[in-house]
């Protein structure tokens, strides 16, 4: 068995093309460390992804219908299944690709790749799989750097990006009912030298303000409106909270995580230490108090015995006043 092969960058081998949907995903090392990358990032997508649901009205109808077959035109029927599986299993063997929920291709650009899917609900799948990093502060890959959704792509061309744009941010920006938003623009651009990024900047704030007055803000914004230029196409997708996602780093993710685990460990370990100072401060107050009783004490006893000799001085004193008594009467 060879190794398992995700993308090559061969010619005639399947590439990002526009019109696809899917995640972009970006490696922090090129070369076959993009193949282990590429295996962990459809792990993750097909963990968190919700599953894909039957068709609901074609199970009813295949019920009933077995329902009212006999025996031997069931047995007949299953016959008729594992020949068809076997066929199928044996043209799959001979084709070069087969079709999957999520399917990796090549970009073009070195620790770039994408994983083709027609699924809706891309955000969310990731935020499911950021919210995994921040809580055990790991990533379950090594080379695995970024995941950005894809919802629209175009040509990277001016007049494709501000077309492809206004159907993107119709329902969010453009309609009647829709609110003042503030929204950033983020774009990024690899291996392309035809197009200026200030030039898309231009080109998403006259679609966004054609309609409504929304608000052009990059410091607090409500949603980001994403742009990833990957050589002859233009990547977009709308996201909240992409500050607070740490722009979808999952490294550095999981190491905000693992600082903020570390400092309010440091906070535990520094408020027994608070407490027993407290305690201690306490307890010398109270022995202080224990010393002062008998001292207070001791000096009560000492002003009492001091009345009492205070007041036996007069009777001590008798006779030398009446000596002085008898002298004066001498006198």
């Amino acid at each position: 068995m060879g190794r398992k092969k995700y993308f090559n960058n061969r010619a005639g081998s399947k590439q990002l093309q526009p019109q696809m949907r899917g995640y972009l995903v970006m490696f922090s090392v090129c070369g076959r460390a993009e193949r282990e990358g590429f295996a962990n990032a459809i792990e993750m997508l097909t963990e968190h992804s919700p599953a894909p649901e039957p068709d609901k009205g074609n199970l009813e109808q295949e019920e009933t219908e077995a329902s009212q077959e006999s025996p031997a035109a069931v047995e007949d029927d299953i016959t008729k299944e594992l020949e068809m599986l076997k066929a199928q299993k044996s043209r799959n063997k001979n084709e070069k690709t087969v079709n999957k929920r999520f399917v990796p291709l090549a970009t073009g650009c070195r620790g770039v790749g994408f994983i083709k899917n027609t699924e809706e609900n891309k955000t969310e799948t990731l935020i499911k799989i950021m919210t995994e990093v921040r809580a055990t502060g790991t990533v379950r890959s090594r080379y695995l750097a970024r995941m950005l959704p894809v919802s629209h792509s175009c040509k990277a061309k001016l007049e494709d990006i501000s077309s492809t744009a206004s159907k993107m941010l119709e329902d969010l920006f453009l309609k009647e009912e829709c609110s003042i938003l503030h929204f950033n623009i983020v774009c990024e651009s690899r291996n392309n030298s035809s197009l200026n990024k200030a030039d898309v900047h231009t080109t998403i704030l006259s679609v966004i303000q054609k309609e409504k007055a929304h608000v052009y803000d990059d410091e607090d914004p409500e949603v980001t409106i994403l742009l990833q230029i990957v050589q002859t196409v233009c990547c977009m997708a709308i996201v909240k909270d992409f500050e607070k996602w740490e722009l979808y780093k999952l490294k550095k993710i999981a190491n905000s995580a693992l600082k903020e685990k570390q400092d309010s460990q440091n906070l535990l370990q520094a408020s027994p230490k608070a407490t027993s100072k407290k305690d201690t401060s306490l307890d010398d107050s109270s022995h202080l108090e224990n010393n002062l009783e008998p001292v207070e004490s001791n000096l009560k006893h000492e002003e009492s015995s001091a009345g009492e000799k205070h007041r036996a001085s007069p009777s001590e004193d008798e006779p030398t006043a009446k000596r002085r008594d008898m002298k004066d009467t001498e006198v």
